[in-house]
């Protein structure tokens, strides 16, 4: 696989290696965060803010459809194992 996040998950693969371990599931668990806090910071607004939605939504730029529509790609990128965030479970083999 060529992608960031795969070439990542293949050097968990020899650490884990390096240290006796294996990898025995990776889960990636991305959510909405990383799109809107992104956008957000964009925008100039931080993530305790006023305005953040972490903080007080109806002040917030975005929609909860926007946030719905986030989340929804946040799930399809974690069904393609290409999450901004993952969990690596290991093991002695």
């Amino acid at each position: 696989m060529n992608c960031r996040i795969c070439g990542s998950a293949e050097s968990i693969k020899i650490l884990a290696a390096q240290a006796g371990l294996v990898v025995a599931h990776v889960f990636y668990d991305s959510d909405e965060f990383q799109f809107w806090a992104s956008k957000q910071y964009a925008k100039d607004i931080p993530l305790r803010s006023e305005r953040s939605w972490s903080e007080n939504p109806s002040a917030s730029p975005f929609t909860a459809e926007q946030i719905a529509e986030w989340k929804k790609r946040a799930a399809e990128l974690n069904r393609e194992r290409r999450g901004d965030q993952a969990m690596f479970y290991l093991r002695k083999p």
